[in-house]
């Protein structure tokens, strides 16, 4: 299927996520709860800012089988709706755990080989970091973008696995990078949203962190909302039952 067609489920995935409208609002409270705790101005329910983040991890997990409800025209109260993602949020807790464990391991590896290649790797950071600040879109800067889009393309169908399928975390990690390599013409869309988001994020620097946040978090869920709409209907109208087999 070429580019154009695969645009359908996106146009789709806007009319599934503007009918789950309900769904980003809960998950868009939760978010400001996490940004108003974020700022410290509340330091006695600093620690609160655990339990939202857990939250929002497993709302991002949940996202599919939500959806999915609404399709389905099930009815989506707050008890139904953090019922699934607590569920989410205790199967993956432990593998969460594990993929940490894992990138931290990768990170220290590639700081290792920087080393050893004479390239000082702080020194790089505090260059991304000031060109972010300055909103300078340099060449380092657009290769990094480039790599971080592409990663979070390769994830485009864990959540589905993870939440539709009931698959564990590492196993829907695993399959959603076999299953982007073999759509990419999908694919391609959400690595030019994710694209666009980092590049939204860095002309956000310009404004006060504690504005810019709040925006970008906001736009990105419901962005997110509208990609994870359109990659559950992909996959439950072209993909599942091969996967599934």
């Amino acid at each position: 299927m070429n580019l154009s067609s695969n645009f359908y489920y996106f146009r789709e995935g806007f009319t599934l996520a503007n009918k789950s409208f309900t769904i980003y609002l809960i998950s868009a409270s939760i978010t400001l709860v996490n940004e108003i705790l974020a700022l410290q101005v509340l330091k006695p329910l600093l620690f609160l800012t655990t339990v939202t983040s857990l939250l929002m991890i497993g709302y991002s997990l949940s996202l599919p089988a939500l959806l999915k409800m609404r399709m389905e025209e099930k009815t989506i109260d707050v008890k139904s709706y953090f019922g699934v993602i607590l569920k989410s949020i205790k199967r993956s807790f432990f593998p969460l755990i594990l993929l940490g464990f894992l990138i931290v391991l990768f990170v220290l590896v590639l700081v290792i080989i920087l080393f050893l290649a004479k390239l000082d790797p702080m020194q790089m950071m505090q260059s991304l970091f000031k060109n972010l600040q300055n909103n300078q879109l340099n060449t380092s800067y657009l290769l990094f973008t480039f790599v971080s889009s592409f990663i979070v393309a390769s994830q485009t169908f864990t959540t589905t696995l993870f939440s539709i399928e009931k698959q564990g975390l590492i196993k829907s990690v695993i399959g959603s990078i076999s299953l982007s390599l073999k759509n990419l013409s999908f694919v391609l869309y959400v690595f030019i949203i994710n694209f666009f988001l980092f590049l939204v994020s860095s002309s956000l620097t310009v404004l006060p962190p504690s504005i810019a946040s709040p925006i970008f978090s906001l736009l990105s869920g419901y962005i997110d909302i509208i990609v994870v709409s359109a990659v559950l209907l992909f996959y439950l109208k072209r993909l599942q039952k091969n996967h599934s087999s």
